[in-house]
């Protein structure tokens, strides 16, 4: 596993675990890592990882839509982070207003390889 994956993990308090070749979940004392593991498509982890680089390089304007919402979660990209909340708009992760893109990215892509 990348370094950077390694300390994005430790930095949220989220764990992977497979229990068999079909079944693998993300843990977190909150819902940052339900959040990421609603994420299950690969094209679809590409697609946002891909609108998160486009912010990254200074091209938020070119972001198509940057509401990248799931199930009971509301998100939206920012051109510095992505907001994350419940259906009540309501901000379900502790601690964090706006998380760094940075991390986002990492996340979504250590879910995806592992």
């Amino acid at each position: 596993m990348k370094e950077e994956y390694k300390q994005v993990l430790k930095k949220y308090g989220i764990s992977l675990t497979k229990q068999n070749t079909s079944l693998k979940e993300m843990r977190s004392s909150d819902y940052l890592s339900t959040f990421i593991s609603l994420w299950e498509s690969s094209e679809n982890i590409d697609e946002f990882v891909d609108d998160i680089n486009r912010c990254l390089a200074g091209n938020f304007n070119s972001i198509e839509d940057p509401d990248w919402s799931i199930h009971t979660f509301h998100a939206e990209l920012t051109p510095t982070g992505l907001k994350v909340y419940d259906v009540n708009d309501q901000n379900v992760i502790t601690g964090f207003d706006v998380f760094p893109l940075v991390d986002i990215k990492n996340l979504l892509l250590v879910w995806k390889e592992f």
